[in-house]
């Protein structure tokens, strides 16, 4: 039987605590390495309401769901 490579997707489910901080920390690209960052619309909420310029510096848009 042949072996064959499946493609590893990395899919992150973010919570606001995480997003906050690594924004405050300058370090919010390293979203960057995951796949599919995910992030739900009540964490986007809290987000937006605590730390709204973490959505405007990064391309994290297509995440929310």
């Amino acid at each position: 039987m042949e072996k064959t490579e499946q493609a590893l997707i990395r899919r992150v489910v973010l919570d606001a605590g995480p997003i906050i901080h690594l924004d405050e920390i300058g370090c919010i690209n390293l979203l960057s390495d995951f796949d599919e960052p995910i992030v739900p619309d009540s964490v986007w909420k809290e987000v937006e309401h605590h730390r709204p310029s973490a959505f405007q510096k990064n391309d994290l848009a297509s995440c929310r769901g």
